[in-house]
């Protein structure tokens, strides 16, 4: 009780502490010399990872592999994913994304294949190829 009286009879001298402990948190934020954040976001994984743990070995092991770990996904919005204007708008973009030389690998409709399986064998067909005949 004694606390929420010292809190009402003193606003002044609250608002002032609280300034004071807002800027204190917001400097550990901002550097004020440099006007910039030093809040740093890495959404890696490397640094999740402790460099003794048997899965930072597995991962490592699968980034030598496959060169990265970075994955892009781009959506595209269409009434009907598998009308041919936007299957051949499919195709365009995949084609342009795999032109890029930071460009890794591109997955879509467009490349897919599928697989058919007959009497004695499996075959595979570009997706694209079957649907737009």
């Amino acid at each position: 009780m004694r606390f929420l009286n010292f809190i009402t009879d003193h606003p002044r001298f609250v608002l002032l502490l609280v300034g004071a402990v807002t800027l204190i948190a917001l400097l550990q934020l901002v550097d004020p010399v440099k006007r910039e954040l030093k809040l740093e976001i890495d959404p890696s994984i490397d640094s999740l990872l402790p460099e003794w743990d048997p899965d930072r070995e597995h991962y490592d092991r699968i980034r030598r592999l496959f060169g990265s770990d970075e994955t892009i996904l781009i959506a595209l919005v269409a009434e009907d994913v598998f009308s041919e204007v936007t299957l051949r708008r499919i195709e365009r973009l995949t084609k342009r994304l795999e032109r890029e030389p930071d460009v890794h690998h591109v997955m879509s409709l467009a490349n897919a294949v599928d697989l058919r399986t007959s009497d004695d064998s499996i075959e595979l067909i570009p997706f694209l190829e079957e649907v737009l005949l």
